[in-house]
């Protein structure tokens, strides 16, 4: 059984329910709901409109009751059996809410009035996505400086980052092989720093910021190679390589 009773504040403030048929997929309005607020009697319809009622079992709490419920579409034809001066806003309210509802993303809208568990349910799953949602723009805003201290740091120039370098070298190598060539030459050190040496004389950069994602801080560090820095490290790795041949 998946039919569901949502409880709205209509046009004035007043309240009815409107049941969703899982089954037939179309909203309905509770039949007491609907009497007390055009103030009608049932006998008092047309015979046509007496008996085109549609029963629901529908679980409140932890007990399964029936209740009956009038189609949306005969809304627009009852309401002009009222005699209450505001029963063509009753109607226009009730259904802009049932057009909402069937639009909506997250099956509520506005008006609806909820039991405190699933209140406590929804701002606990808002909370979940309001903190996601943060550390997201974190991690972007965290690309975004990165990217313009980049550009700003290297004057845009041809300096690769060092993770990439290994693409661009004349000897075939893996990230964290050529890693193990320059902490072996003393290019760089344990941190994947280089030396103050390296960046003195133009073969190596590397700048640092600091980003809020969520709730903490993260530093990162991005180090660049220039094209001397590229014709240093193939001459470690031709090094590397004619050591290798000899032995």
């Amino acid at each position: 059984m998946k039919n569901k009773v949502f409880t709205v504040t209509v046009y004035n403030g007043k309240t009815v329910r409107i049941i969703f048929s899982e089954k037939l997929h179309c909203y309905f309005i509770e039949l007491n709901d609907m009497k007390k607020l055009f103030d009608l009697e049932v006998k008092n319809l047309p015979e046509k409109y007496r008996g085109n009622l549609n029963y629901f079992d529908v679980k409140i709490g932890s007990s399964v009751k029936k209740i009956a419920g009038v189609a949306e579409e005969d809304i627009e034809i009852i309401k002009n059996f009222s005699k209450l001066k505001d029963a063509e806003y009753y109607a226009r309210s009730i259904l802009t809410i049932i057009s909402d509802l069937k639009t909506s993303y997250t099956g509520y809208t506005k008006g609806m009035i909820l039991p405190q568990e699933e209140q406590d349910e929804l701002i606990s799953s808002f909370e979940k996505k309001t903190r996601k949602i943060n550390v997201l723009e974190g991690q972007l805003e965290e690309l975004k400086e990165g990217a313009k201290l980049y550009f700003e740091f290297t004057d845009n120039t041809s300096m690769v980052p060092l993770r990439r370098v290994h693409e661009k070298l004349k000897y075939k190598t893996s990230y964290t092989q050529l890693l193990g060539h320059l902490r072996q030459s003393g290019a760089i050190d344990e941190y994947c720093r280089p030396t103050p040496s390296l960046v003195e004389n133009g073969c190596f950069r590397f700048f640092t910021w600091i980003s809020q994602i969520g709730d903490k801080e993260k530093k990162t560090t991005q180090i660049v190679v220039s094209d001397k820095g590229i014709r240093y490290i193939n001459e470690i790795l031709e090094k590397a390589n004619g050591k290798l041949k000899r032995s």
